[in-house]
């Protein structure tokens, strides 16, 4: 039983004897209120051990941050360098989280009928159409987490599971009505025709990608400009950008119609696709990682160097040097895999996380596990999940904890200061993290209470 010190509203209530009030707050997190010695104490209601917790941080003027507290025409703050809990979290069971350019998309319980929503950059429709005005009027940028209309043929039944948000454009994946896109749609990436000149901030409905009906997607990943689709085979197709060869199509050509990859993983059963930007990683059943696109700054470890590789290339170098992999991280310019054994192997161009001089390789090399953790009174510790951004990179351990590095001018690796992060440093949360999103310059996590 955990007791507080009674609060100013508790001694106006008990010297004006309003029991309303007492009422009004139980509930709140207050599971009752109580009278001992003539005092009034609170009695904290116990955390409810299945709720996520949301926290955001990085740049705000964006809206990204779901930021309500506005000045004027101004933000009170341009950007939060310490995790802020949301509200939202509180009031809203999260299932999924997602972030963009500028933007971010969370995934709910269904409440009210609604399951998705969004708060920040609104250029090109990337958050569905948002208006106060009218239809003549959509809103470009959005400070408040608002509902994203999904147009399900029974909302009733159908559940929206994830979200995925590239650069302007966005994916949904429902349980049973498929996918649905939205946003920028230059070069395919939403999977649906391209029209010239098409004014995106003006679309109002999501476009479901019949395309995809035939095929049971599990997981979708937004690239700059390009799409990936998993499948419960294991199956890989795309659409969108192919500049660098990011779509794995064996062409540089842009594509509108999700597409099946083929090349080195035409026979093998992928389970995990990532790509922050031009560059994509995959990972088969076995821990076998491939990959393809922009390897300007050798985020490929080719045997032959490429400055682009427009077919997914099997990577043997990495299965010499680190083993089996079961997860994979790909950030603009520097990708970073976890082995099966908890540890993180980093190459490319960047703040690679082995302090300022290391800021290139073309081979993996290990980041020590002492700075995810590890030392003499925790031995157990392992890095479980890796995520990163364009410029940012982020590792969970197997207790939850968060740990950032690389770029930081916005304060979006959450440490309480803007300077750049040589090497991983934990993040303060009040939490053990089951996810987290790295957007170019805010993250997302969602977490649970601590045991």
């Amino acid at each position: 039983m955990t007791w507080c010190v009674m609060s100013r509203l508790l001694a106006e209530c008990k010297h004006r004897q309003n029991q309303a009030l007492l009422n009004q707050i139980l509930g709140r997190g207050v599971r009752e209120i109580v009278k001992k010695n003539k005092d009034l104490y609170l009695i904290a209601a116990a955390s409810d051990p299945t709720r996520r917790r949301l926290y955001c941080w990085g740049f705000a003027e964006t809206g990204a941050l779901g930021e309500t507290k506005i000045r004027g025409n101004t933000m009170k703050y341009a950007s939060s360098h310490r995790p802020v809990r949301k509200k939202f979290g509180m009031t809203h069971r999260l299932v999924d989280i997602a972030c963009g350019y500028g933007y971010t998309l969370y995934v709910t319980h269904k409440q009210n009928g609604r399951q998705l929503y969004g708060s920040g950059l609104n250029t090109d429709s990337q958050m569905g159409f948002q208006t106060v005005r009218g239809p003549k009027y959509p809103l470009k940028l959005v400070y408040n987490i608002v509902p994203v209309r999904v147009p399900l043929k029974q909302p009733e039944k159908t559940r929206v599971m994830k979200a995925a948000a590239g650069r302007a454009h966005s994916f949904v994946l429902t349980d049973k009505e498929g996918v649905f896109s939205f946003g920028n749609n230059n070069f395919g990436q939403c999977a649906r025709r391209i029209v010239d000149d098409e004014d995106y901030s003006a679309y109002r409905e999501l476009w479901r990608v019949s395309a995809l009906d035939e095929e049971c997607v599990v997981d979708i990943v937004c690239g700059h400009d390009h799409s990936l689709f998993l499948t419960e085979s294991g199956k890989v197709l795309s659409c969108g950008n192919g500049a660098d060869g990011q779509t794995g199509l064996g062409h540089y050509k842009a594509c509108s119609t999700p597409t099946l990859v083929e090349g080195d993983i035409k026979d093998e059963k992928i389970v995990k696709i990532s790509s922050a930007s031009d560059t994509v990683l995959a990972i088969n059943d076995k821990g076998d990682v491939f990959g393809w696109g922009n390897n300007e700054y050798f985020q490929l470890p080719l045997e032959q160097i490429s400055q682009q590789v427009n077919t997914p290339t099997y990577l043997p170098r990495i299965r010499k040097q680190v083993g089996a992999v079961k997860d994979v991280a790909s950030a603009g310019s520097a990708s970073m895999v976890l082995s099966e054994n908890g540890e993180v192997f980093v190459w490319g161009h960047g703040l690679l996380g082995k302090g300022p001089e290391f800021t290139f390789s073309q081979e993996p090399s290990l980041i020590p596990m002492t700075l995810f953790g590890y030392s003499a009174f925790r031995e157990d510790v392992k890095v479980s999940a890796l995520s990163c951004g364009l410029t940012t990179m982020a590792a969970v351990n197997n207790y939850g904890d968060l740990y950032t590095w690389g770029k930081n001018q916005y304060g979006q690796l959450g440490l309480g200061h803007r300077y750049d992060q040589y090497h991983p440093m934990k993040v303060s949360l009040g939490g053990s993290v089951i996810k987290v999103c790295c957007g170019v310059d805010h993250m997302v996590a969602m977490c649970l209470a601590f045991k």
